[in-house]
């Protein structure tokens, strides 16, 4: 994000411009919509329970994975959803205003997840560079001042869970977040393939690398000695990670993201 203070929808993307253009219509239309609209919207992120609801509601779900929490979320009908949940601590009621930074570090805890759905075909040529990440391997930007960055691709691969099929790429990387911590760790980002593809769908599920004596790691010396291990090729121990397909395969099927 530009400036702290800025509104956190302001610049949802992934990695690439013609996305930010598309989630910046996405606001100029709910302008049109409307102060009833926003007044709304900002109910539902101050009510716990109203903002877990239309998560789920989003996501296709009736209940969210153990131990996860809706952080935030974001929609304008028939053009963008966006979610945001984390395992840390639950954002408390009424810190929603103005100020309300998503991706700062604090509360976040050790597993991140964020869907973003947007409409238009998952084939065109724009949105398919999002999902490769063409140019800067494994970065998904989600707004203007944190994003994942990938040291290293580990995997690829496709799993079927009706009626979606996911794409996935995996990666040891970071996640620097706007108040500009840089948390390493290993995350997937993945492509939902539905039976109607009038809209692109687009995750990343990351988790936190810990250190030898069990703390999680979250520095710029952790970034680094992530990336020195990357380039020697030292192996990780991914099975229980995002990295790991049958792990993958059971988180994601909480949800089904062509449900909506």
């Amino acid at each position: 994000m530009a400036k702290k203070g800025t509104s956190p929808w302001l610049y949802i993307g992934c990695g690439c411009v013609a996305l930010i253009g598309l989630a910046i219509a996405a606001v100029v239309a709910a302008g049109f919509m409307g102060a009833s609209f926003f007044q709304g919207y900002v109910e539902d992120m101050q009510d716990p329970q109203a903002r877990a609801e239309k998560v789920k509601q989003i996501l296709g779900t009736e209940a969210l994975p153990e131990g996860y929490h809706a952080r935030m979320y974001f929609s304008v009908p028939w053009v963008l959803d966006m979610v945001f949940l984390s395992d840390g601590q639950p954002t408390e009621e009424g810190v929603f205003d103005e100020n309300f930074q998503p991706f700062d570090s604090a509360g976040l805890g050790e597993h991140v997840f964020v869907f973003f759905s947007v409409r238009g075909d998952a084939g065109d040529g724009d949105l398919e560079e999002i999902f490769e990440s063409r140019g800067r391997s494994g970065e998904v930007q989600f707004d203007m001042g944190s994003h994942f960055r990938s040291l290293e691709e580990l995997s690829r691969g496709e799993i079927e869970i009706e009626p979606q099929k996911l794409s996935y790429i995996t990666h040891r990387g970071e996640l620097e977040t706007e108040d500009r911590e840089r948390i390493v760790g290993i995350y997937a980002q993945m492509r939902a393939n539905c039976p109607k593809r009038d809209r692109t769908r687009l995750a990343v599920w990351f988790e936190r690398l810990p250190t030898s004596d069990g703390e999680s790691e979250s520095t710029a010396e952790a970034t680094m000695a992530a990336s020195d291990a990357a380039s020697e090729n030292v192996p990780l121990d991914l099975p229980g990670t995002p990295a790991d397909e049958s792990t993958l395969r059971d988180f994601m099927s909480h949800f089904n993201l062509c449900a909506k």
